[in-house]
């Protein structure tokens, strides 16, 4: 059973069509954290009943969290994909409540190994650094696929001056939200626990890959079916993924 000093909880942004992962998401997690009880806070993308249903048959503690979307009315979502503009929605962590810490893991990943770490950082603020495929280096902005909040170490107004900066349209928003508004406050969390899927073919990090805590599934995800000729370079990586969909 865990035991932490502050109320902590798991994040994750969820709809519908997101559901396959969370269950793989889910079955690692137990799977490799035997001690793991603590909440899981759903932000709730219009997820529908029997979507609900099925994500508390997977794991009982669940909490769900209505994304308050009228906050976002205004936003210049056309500079987005539109697959990705569901993302803003993300910046709603920090607008819960009764938490003293949240966890944030995206719902397109496998977890390998033990992340007990994850829950017990205090730093204000924590994340990992991108990856960048092309040049096989890591990026100083950060993936938001994973990171890790204390609400006492962060200015209430956060969640509003975030919506602010949101506002004017990004490429990829949350993670571009994020990183502007912390980007002198970040702690940087071993790359081992957001390791992209397109690490498959480094030649620089292959101790990280080969540790990896958590498997990012970015782009095309493993369930779906490939568009791109490129993603099929990713199919042993995905294994991974498959070993845990059940």
């Amino acid at each position: 059973m865990s035991t932490f000093d502050k109320r902590v909880a798991l994040v994750t942004q969820l709809n519908d069509d997101f559901i396959i992962g969370f269950k793989v998401m889910v079955n690692s997690l137990l799977k490799n954290n035997p001690w793991f009880d603590l909440p899981i806070i759903i932000l709730d993308d219009d997820l529908t009943d029997q979507g609900k249903e099925v994500i508390k048959s997977r794991y009982k503690n669940i909490i769900f969290q209505p994304i308050d979307k009228a906050r976002y009315e205004g936003t210049n979502f056309s500079i987005t994909a539109p697959k990705l503009r569901c993302t803003y929605y993300k910046l709603d962590i920090f607008n819960i409540k009764d938490y003293d810490r949240l966890v944030f893991i995206d719902s397109d990943v496998v977890i390998l190994r033990d992340i007990k770490e994850l829950f017990s950082c205090v730093a204000s603020f924590a994340a990992v650094k991108g990856y960048d495929a092309i040049h096989d280096i890591m990026r100083r902005d950060i993936n938001s696929g994973v990171f890790v909040f204390n609400k006492e170490s962060i200015d209430k107004q956060a969640y509003v001056e975030m919506l602010r900066i949101a506002r004017s349209g990004h490429k990829m928003p949350d993670q571009a939200t994020i990183n502007m508004y912390f980007k002198n406050h970040i702690t940087y969390l071993e790359k081992t626990f957001n390791v992209e899927k397109r690490m498959q073919t480094t030649r620089n990090f292959r101790q990280i890959l080969n540790l990896a805590k958590i498997v990012h599934y970015v782009g095309e995800k493993p369930w779906q079916i490939k568009t791109n000729i490129r993603e099929e370079q990713y199919f042993a990586i995905e294994r991974r993924w498959n070993d845990y969909n059940y």
